[in-house]
């Protein structure tokens, strides 16, 4: 895959397509070292998509209304790739940084990495 083919997290218009860039990015680079140089967009700037606001950022990269863009900024990162986990129904908050006893029975939802 060459740069001109990888999307500039910056231009995602949802939670869903910044996450198929950024493993889109994560794949390339796995692959091609060289590529790390050419990365487009600064990770602690990644677009939002919702509101309300997340009040702790920590470990949380992006959100809509309801998910939370939670795993990263590995560029290498493992097969896993970036994940989207729901935010508790209670405080809107990540999982690590709730409280709320009901927040286990939300699902994780799996994001698949690009192809």
């Amino acid at each position: 895959m060459h740069t001109t083919e990888l999307r500039d997290p910056q231009n995602a218009n949802s939670l869903d397509k910044l996450v198929d860039i950024l493993n889109d990015w994560a794949k390339a680079i796995a692959d091609d070292d060289d590529l790390v140089d050419d990365y487009p967009s600064d990770l602690t700037s990644l677009p939002t998509f919702g509101v309300p606001d997340v009040v702790d950022t920590s470990e949380v990269w992006s959100w809509d209304d309801d998910r939370l863009l939670v795993s990263g900024p590995q560029i290498t990162v493992e097969v896993s790739g970036w994940s989207i986990e729901p935010r508790c129904q209670v405080c809107g908050e990540a999982k690590f940084h709730c409280n709320h006893e009901d927040y286990d029975i939300i699902p994780k939802i799996p994001v698949k990495m690009g192809v």
